[in-house]
């Protein structure tokens, strides 16, 4: 099984963060999250990992808020903060590392003026 499109990733997102939202009381105006945008940093992602990461960024916003549920929000902030050190499942055991490659090194990228 493949992991979800863009598309499939913000329906998801949407869905997840809503019931967080209303589990822990947080009014939907209160919800401030840019579900496109989170969706479009998550590629890769299994459905199971993008619950993961909704359940982390609601424990940071209960935490940016003090644990109180009068003024309780959820932002882009709060999944930024989620996202650190979060390893998606397709990621795990795999070793990334940089290219010793730049751009001058690949031929017919220089423009002759």
């Amino acid at each position: 099984m493949s992991a979800p499109n863009k598309s499939q990733r913000a329906a998801i997102l949407s869905l997840l963060i809503g019931r967080v939202a209303t589990a822990a009381s947080i009014p939907a105006n209160h919800v401030t999250i840019d579900i496109d945008g989170a969706a479009s940093e998550s590629d890769g992602y299994t459905a199971a990992d993008l619950s993961r990461l909704v359940e982390r960024a609601a424990l940071s916003a209960l935490q940016r808020c003090g644990h109180v549920t009068d003024g309780l929000s959820m932002s882009d902030e709060d999944v930024l903060a989620a996202r650190d050190g979060f390893t998606p499942a397709s990621m795990v055991g795999v070793g990334l590392q940089a290219s010793g490659v730049s751009w001058g090194d690949i031929g017919g990228t220089k423009v002759n003026i």
